[in-house]
């Protein structure tokens, strides 16, 4: 089974330090050891990549940027312009915010029937099923 890894799981992997923080590097290593295969929009990598340079500077989050590419087990998928219709549709259907609403755009058009995510918004759209990842 597909599963879309929403941007909570990254940032919680890098840049919590807590319970989420292990249970987040948890999925990446069984998504690189196979167990699970995980798709994330590029827009993943964008909020990640954001969030470690507010947290710990440009730096920190170059390197960042770089793993995040270099993940086995996690296929980062690209924003079309169908995917942006989609996610507009979601908006007016489910009221998401508009990041979200690509998140769950990207998770259905790339065959995921289940988003991991800390955030329960995504509760709300009924194509999707949120697990929570801690």
């Amino acid at each position: 089974m597909r599963v879309y890894f929403d941007s909570s799981v990254f940032v919680s992997a890098i840049v919590r330090k807590d319970q989420a923080m292990l249970a987040a590097q948890k999925l990446l290593f069984e998504a690189a050891e196979g167990k699970l295969e995980a798709v994330a929009s590029v827009l993943a990598w964008d909020e990640t990549v954001w969030e470690t340079k507010r947290a710990s500077g440009n730096e920190v989050s170059l390197g960042v940027g770089n793993r995040l590419l270099s993940l086995r087990g996690v296929e980062f998928v690209p924003v079309s312009q169908d995917t942006l219709y989609a996610a507009q549709r979601i908006r007016e259907k489910y009221g998401l915010d508009p990041r979200d609403a690509i998140h769950a755009a990207s998770a259905i058009e790339n065959g995921c029937e289940q988003i991991i995510s800390a955030d329960k918004d995504f509760d709300r759209v009924k194509e999707l099923r949120r697990k929570p990842f801690l």
